[in-house]
C-alpha cells in the first residue's frame, strides 16, 4: 500500500493533508530513531529520509513493534491540524519525510497560505523530526525495558540489498539494479531462490 497514493487519490489538501504528513514523518522518523541501536546510521538514514517500508517485513512478523509510530502520529497528527493549523497539498500528504518531500510541500502550502517563513520552518522542524524522533523513542526504550520489543526486533536484515553479481557458483545474477526486480537480503538460498523465481516471470 502506496501511502502516497492514498494521499492523491484520496484529494487530500490543507489541514487534513497536513495532518497526514506529520504522521508519515512520525513513522519514518520514528522507525529510524527507535531502529537505531540495531541499524546505525545507515537505517537512520534509509528510513529517515527514505522510507519506513524497510519494516515491513518486521512489522508481519511482530505488529507491535509499529506502536510507538502510530501512538506518536495520533499525538502529533490532532496538534499539527487543530492548534498549529499546519497545511500541505495531497502530493506531500502520503510522503512524510521521504526525499524531504512532506517538509517542502508544507512549507510551500503554508507559506502560499500567508505563513510567515519562521513559523513555517518551527512547526516543519518540530512536527515533522525533531517531536516524532523524541516521542517514538521514548516509546520504544519503554516497550524495550518491558520487553515488549527485544533485541534484534527492528534489525537491519530488511535493510540490505541482494547482491547480485554477474555469477556466482555457476548461477548468472542481475548486474545492475536499474529498472530490475530489487529483492531485500535475507540469506544466500533465499537471494538464489528469489532470482530463480523472477527469472521464471522474465
Amino acid at each position: 500500500i502506496s501511502s502516497a497514493a492514498l494521499g492523491v487519490i484520496l484529494g487530500l489538501s490543507g489541514l487534513a493533508a497536513g495532518a497526514a504528513t506529520v504522521g508519515c514523518c512520525a513513522n519514518m522518523v520514528g522507525f529510524a530513531v527507535a531502529s537505531y541501536r540495531e541499524n546505525k546510521m545507515g537505517g537512520l538514514i534509509a528510513q529517515g529520509i527514505g522510507t519506513s517500508m524497510l519494516q515491513v517485513g518486521n512489522i508481519v512478523r511482530r505488529p507491535w513493534i509499529w506502536l510507538p509510530a502510530i501512538l506518536t502520529s495520533a499525538i502529533l497528527g490532532p496538534i499539527s491540524s487543530a492548534v498549529l493549523k499546519m497545511t500541505t497539498y495531497s502530493g506531500g500528504a502520503g510522503m512524510g519525510t521521504s526525499g524531504f518531500v512532506g517538509p517542502f510541500l508544507t512549507y510551500t502550502s503554508m507559506t502560499d497560505g500567508g505563513r510567515t517563513i519562521l513559523y513555517t520552518v518551527l512547526c516543519i522542524v518540530f512536527m515533522h523530526f525533531i517531536f516524532p524522533a523524541v516521542i517514538s523513542l521514548g516509546i520504544s526504550e519503554g516497550m524495550r525495558k518491558l520487553g515488549w520489543i527485544k533485541e534484534n526486533d527492528l534489525n537491519g536484515a530488511e535493510l540490505g540489498m541482494a547482491p547480485w553479481i554477474s555469477s556466482a557458483n555457476g548461477v548468472d545474477f542481475y548486474t545492475g539494479w536499474n529498472r530490475g526486480p530489487i529483492f531485500l537480503k535475507r540469506s544466500d538460498d533465499v537471494d538464489r531462490g528469489a532470482y530463480e523465481f523472477t527469472k521464471f516471470f522474465l
